[in-house]
């Protein structure tokens, strides 16, 4: 279940960051 935050987390910055 952390992996699954930290990878929504992680795409969440990525995509906004690149947005």
């Amino acid at each position: 279940m952390r992996n699954g935050v930290l990878k929504t987390e992680t795409s969440g910055e990525g995509r906004n960051r690149r947005s």
